[in-house]
């Protein structure tokens, strides 16, 4: 439902409602979480793909906070476990992390300090979950080397 919400540049406040009103009712189920994240891949699908993951990122994490945020910012935990969720060492979990590792680069920095806060996580997780991503990381570090120092910091404080 997420994707419904990136399908224009600015979606209406009605079907934002309508999506976090659905979202907030399945997370509402008793053991919800537990049940989508064991449940994190349905034929070959994720239930929460990379795509989906960083605009709920944007919605969560917004420059100029709307009226919505704080709700996005709720699900957003949860919704983050089931986008992650994996076998270790899978290839379909290499696979994600270096999708991740990508779209937290490019969501770190730019002045949202929450924002490039959750994304500089989600990078560093990429890092565990792939070995692939440190040689990748290798590669850009010196583009963006304020990205990189956020980064060293997060994973300093590990």
């Amino acid at each position: 439902m997420l994707p419904l919400l990136g399908m224009k540049s600015n979606p209406s406040p009605e079907t934002k409602e309508l999506v976090l009103q659905v979202v907030e009712s399945i997370l509402s189920v008793p053991n919800a979480e537990q049940v989508l994240v064991s449940g994190y891949v349905r034929k070959g699908e994720r239930l929460l793909p990379a795509s989906a993951l960083e605009l709920l990122l944007h919605l969560a994490f917004p420059s100029a906070p709307v009226e919505e945020t704080d709700r996005f910012e709720t699900i957003y935990p949860t919704l983050r476990c089931v986008a992650v969720a994996g076998v270790n060492g899978s290839d379909s979990r290499k696979q994600l992390a270096i999708q991740i590792q990508d779209l937290a680069w490019r969501a770190i920095g730019g002045g949202n300090a929450k924002l490039s806060d959750k994304a500089t996580g989600l990078f560093v997780l990429s890092l565990y979950h792939n070995p692939e991503c440190y040689k990748r990381w290798d590669r850009v570090y010196e583009d963006d080397v304020d990205k990189s120092v956020a980064i060293l910091r997060k994973l300093k404080k590990l």
